[in-house]
């Protein structure tokens, strides 16, 4: 289903990340979820905390992803 959503929108290379990879491109490896959130909160220019706390994870993906972060597939 999502990535008909994505083919509809004409984005044909999906891209799956492990947490690690994604906390890695926007904190450093091993963070708390806090941590990912204020740095979302640095990089995003955010004043506040994204609300929900899912929203934080959302953006810390776009973010990996824009910067080029990629899963190891063998």
């Amino acid at each position: 289903m999502i990535e008909l959503a994505l083919g509809d929108w004409g984005i044909t290379e999906v891209i799956f990340l492990h947490q690690s990879q994604v906390k890695s491109a926007v904190a450093q490896y091993g963070s708390s979820k806090g941590e990912v959130k204020l740095a979302v909160m640095h990089i995003f220019g955010l004043p506040q905390p994204p609300r929900p706390d899912d929203s934080a994870d959302g953006l810390a993906i776009a973010y990996a992803a824009q910067c080029g972060a990629r899963a190891n597939v063998t």
